[in-house]
């Protein structure tokens, strides 16, 4: 992945949960992904359906040619398409934006799994996540946190980073739904000795493994 964050980006990030963490016995954990799937079949998908179609539009203007010429058009089309398709800024208006979504819901309950936020102490552990190619963003929290805190309280914040995102200011994004996540936790479960980090505070970074997409 070609990092779109500086590492004063990452840590700055890692600051402001450490800080948070300080006023709440919960623990926050960052993801970011550049995307949440590779949709390499996006590109073969679309080339190989208009390809289709190429018989018989030259039939029906009159420009049927012989078969072998004609396979070749199919062949050479097919290829040209499928490598334009696979640049990262139309490929991503290739895919309906519910297959989008349905990929980063996907990864996001993945990644709440893989951090192990769910083997927390009094089940608080919260993340916040966000897949940039899909403009993507979700907070996902344990329990012991979601049960005493509204669901309307965790949108709006969601909704406050979604714009952030959506301006390309992914980290200002970050800061700011940290900060709002430490005062609702703050508030539900304050810090009441010294402060126990047990998951890391450090940006976890996902590559798409893709290098035909680039932030």
């Amino acid at each position: 992945m070609r990092t779109f964050l500086s590492e004063r980006d990452q840590r700055s990030i890692s600051e402001a949960i450490a800080t948070q963490e300080s006023r709440t016995q919960a623990e926050m954990v960052t993801v970011v992904a550049d995307a949440s799937d590779s949709y390499r079949y996006i590109p073969v998908l679309w080339a190989s359906i208009i390809s289709m179609f190429v018989p018989g539009l030259l039939y029906i203007s009159g420009l049927w040619t012989d078969f072998s010429t004609l396979y070749t058009i199919q062949v050479m089309l097919f290829l040209a398409l499928a490598f334009a398709f696979r640049q990262g800024a139309l490929k991503f208006r290739l895919i309906p934006k519910r297959v989008l979504r349905e990929r980063a819901a996907r990864m996001a309950r993945q990644q709440f799994f893989e951090q192990r936020l769910h083997h927390t102490e009094k089940r608080l552990g919260v993340l916040l996540f966000v897949s940039v190619a899909e403009r993507y963003v979700e907070i996902l929290a344990d329990s012991g946190a979601s049960d005493q805190i509204k669901d309307q309280q965790w949108q709006h914040i969601v909704a406050e980073f979604s714009l952030q995102v959506a301006k390309d200011r992914v980290v200002d994004g970050f800061i700011g739904a940290i900060e709002q996540c430490g005062d609702l936790l703050a508030a539900v479960a304050p810090q009441k000795e010294t402060p126990v980090n047990a998951l890391p505070n450090k940006l976890v970074i996902l590559d798409s493994d893709d290098s035909s997409y680039v932030i």
